[in-house]
């Protein structure tokens, strides 16, 4: 029961340790509850939901990349940095030299997928071409050789 203080209720003190270690248990012991409840929440209100993400991106294109970027598994990859290698390519792509704008679909911030670690800004052409040769360069080097040979 609560104390009585001047007629009123005394309130508890805030404990955020204690809170937290009750949000911890109760998510626990209902976790499936809640799951559930948010999937149908998703599955009724998908319209919503769809509409919010496509405002969000807009409002935060490049909070979006970032967010595509970390996915993907691609580590340290900020939008500035990204801006960075843009300029020191010269807004070209590093494969064929096409000419690239920053917030262009077509531009790829281009990784190791065996390390996450970004290697240059491409082209979505030359991004595709890299991933169908397997990351190879003995692969490339021999489709070089074809070419040349035809």
């Amino acid at each position: 029961m609560a104390a009585e203080f001047h007629g009123r209720k005394r309130r508890r003190r805030y404990d955020p340790e204690a809170r937290s270690a009750y949000v911890q248990r109760y998510y626990q012991e209902n976790s499936e509850r809640i799951k559930e409840r948010a999937r149908r929440w998703q599955r009724e209100n998908k319209d919503r939901m769809n509409a919010r993400t496509r405002a969000w991106r807009a409002a935060n294109p490049h909070k979006s990349r970032e967010k595509t970027w970390r996915e993907r598994g691609i580590k340290n990859a900020t939008y500035r940095t990204y801006l960075w290698v843009l300029e020191a390519q010269n807004h070209a792509c590093a494969v064929c030299a096409r000419d690239l704008k920053p917030n262009e679909k077509q531009t790829h911030l281009d990784h190791d997928p065996r390390t996450g670690c970004w290697r240059g800004v491409l082209c979505s052409p030359c991004n595709v071409a890299i991933g169908m040769f397997q990351e190879s360069t003995g692969v490339m080097e021999r489709a070089t050789q074809y070419l040349a040979e035809v």
